[in-house]
């Protein structure tokens, strides 16, 4: 991802419509706090990044629901 914006996909695995949070590790990147995707569904999840200084370029989407324990977790890297 360059300075500006991307997208990440991410499909719902699940047979019915989740919400999903979104959560980041770096204020360098933005995104939704939310994302409610339909069954077995793909959606593009638009990621924002700013440099900051004192920052660093990488940083992590980790996206969750009520339906599991464990999260999914997608490493971003700007350039």
């Amino acid at each position: 991802m360059v300075s500006g914006s991307g997208k990440v996909q991410f499909r719902n695995p699940f047979v019915r419509e989740v919400d999903f949070k979104l959560q980041l590790d770096n204020p360098a990147f933005s995104c939704s706090a939310t994302e409610r995707i339909g069954p077995k569904k793909l959606s593009e999840i638009a990621v924002g990044y700013k440099p900051m200084d004192g920052k660093p370029k990488e940083g992590k989407l980790t996206i969750t629901c009520d339906e599991v324990d464990l999260p999914w977790v997608i490493y971003l890297a700007a350039t």
